[in-house]
């Protein structure tokens, strides 16, 4: 019995471990590119240690950037 519940627990804590480290990704992400109008998107950390690219999914200078994140 301790053993069935260990091995549960263990998955439920590194299932909301997974869950929480994804979605403060994309929450973090979102600030990572930055619109300057004309001159479309800039990056500004969401390519840092190979994380993603910054993407203008606009047209400027309406620009719509967002950082593409590597899975």
């Amino acid at each position: 019995m301790t053993r069935a519940f260990s091995r549960r627990t263990t998955c439920i804590i590194l299932a909301m471990f997974l869950l929480s480290t994804s979605l403060s990704t994309l929450t973090s992400a979102q600030h990572l590119c930055r619109s300057v109008g004309w001159l479309g998107c800039i990056d500004v950390g969401c390519s840092n240690g190979g994380r993603g690219y910054c993407r203008n999914f606009g047209d400027r200078p309406q620009n719509d950037c967002k950082c593409v994140m590597y899975w």
